[in-house]
């Protein structure tokens, strides 16, 4: 039960609209009446709220059932049997839709609960190398100096990655600071950055030094821009990019011909930085594979090269079975949905791990 409350004015146009409304409902069948046979079938489905079928089935071919073809034959009566006969075609024809979709999307999500259970796996056998018990979730006074929970979770967090060590700490406190205690820690004055993938996020435009700063005051009409504080590029550390490929595909992410002409024309490259997640830009999601690609055809084209290649990593975290880490990134930064937020480091120690080593060849998943 529901009260609707107007005002005397509203009452008076809710009285018309009502009055217009009951005036339709009675020369409804009047005038569909006269309306084509065709026409009357795509009204009749959008005021039900049903496409049609051509419009249901445009990512493959519609079924071809008894029930439906039944419920086609009787849209000549329509306008003139629009009884609960029509409606329960229309749930039947649903019904199939349903069905369909859910068929053609079974292995999609399949294939997601295994890999899930995949990582899963890998997730406590960690748990049980590094001997995870209820004591590393005790509180600690002072310092922090022998936090074995911490110290743990982050031997944990560099077996899961592949890596060497690994930083995870609630004082890192969103992906952008974890990526720009990464680069400075990496970049001096007089490197350059190249970016392999385009643009990255605008948060990181402000890390870099490429959005325009704040305004001197009383600088007047024509005011002078300067650095934002604290940015690389203050630093004396420049950026440059090169845009992914215009139409991506299996092995043809990035735009190799490229990176490699930068690299060589710029002997003060020493940072390489790829962004995992597609962010804001109409792009995909780079695949970890493609990720291995790249490093692998950049470690045995510049073999003398101390080349850092840095990985974004926000939210890539456990979606596949490889992370960066395993194909040859030497630090990958992650942000984990902005509860923990970690840093992975890897140093190259030719260890033969996947990429592990430079100069190593990776051809894929292992």
């Amino acid at each position: 039960m529901a009260m609707l409350l107007l005002q005397p004015l509203q009452r008076e146009c809710f009285c018309l609209g009502a009055a217009l409304m009951l005036v339709c409902v009675l020369i409804h069948p009047i005038v569909m009446a006269f309306v084509p046979t065709t026409l009357s079938h795509h009204v009749l489905l959008s005021s039900s709220c049903i496409p049609s079928a051509g419009t249901i089935h445009a990512m493959g071919p519609a079924p071809t059932t008894r029930s439906q073809s039944r419920s086609q034959s009787r849209w000549d009566f329509l306008p003139l049997q629009h009884t609960a006969t029509t409606s329960a075609d229309e749930d039947i024809m649903a019904e199939e839709i349903v069905g369909e979709a859910q068929a053609r999307l079974r292995p999609a999500f399949e294939d997601v609960d295994r890999r899930t259970q995949r990582i899963l796996k890998r997730v406590l056998t960690a748990f049980r190398e590094h001997q995870v018990g209820t004591h590393m979730f005790n509180g600690i006074d002072g310092y922090g100096h022998g936090d074995v929970g911490r110290d743990t979770l982050e031997k944990v967090y560099a077996s899961l990655f592949g890596a060497e060590a690994a930083l995870v700490r609630v004082q890192i406190f969103s992906g952008t600071h974890a990526i720009s205690c990464a680069l400075f820690g990496v970049l001096r004055p007089g490197d350059k950055m190249l970016g392999l993938s385009g643009p990255p996020y605008d948060t990181l435009e402000e890390v870099i030094g490429t959005r325009v700063g704040h305004q001197d005051e009383g600088s007047g009409p024509a005011p002078g821009q300067r650095p934002l504080t604290g940015s690389l590029k203050e630093w004396g550390v420049a950026y440059d990019q090169v845009d992914l490929l215009s139409s991506v595909a299996p092995g043809q992410y990035f735009d190799l011909a490229e990176i490699d002409r930068r690299i060589t024309a710029d002997p003060s490259i020493r940072v390489l930085h790829i962004q995992r997640s597609c962010g804001y830009q109409w792009r995909p999601s780079i695949p970890v594979a493609e990720i291995g690609h790249v490093i692998a055809h950049i470690r045995a084209a510049f073999p003398s090269r101390e080349l850092v290649v840095f990985v974004d990593n926000c939210y890539g975290e456990f979606v596949e079975d490889l992370e960066p880490t395993h194909v040859g990134a030497d630090i990958v930064a992650g942000s984990l949905i902005k509860v923990r937020e970690s840093i992975i480091w890897k140093r190259i120690v030719g260890s033969g791990a996947p990429g592990g080593g430079r100069g190593t060849e990776w051809s894929g998943p292992i």
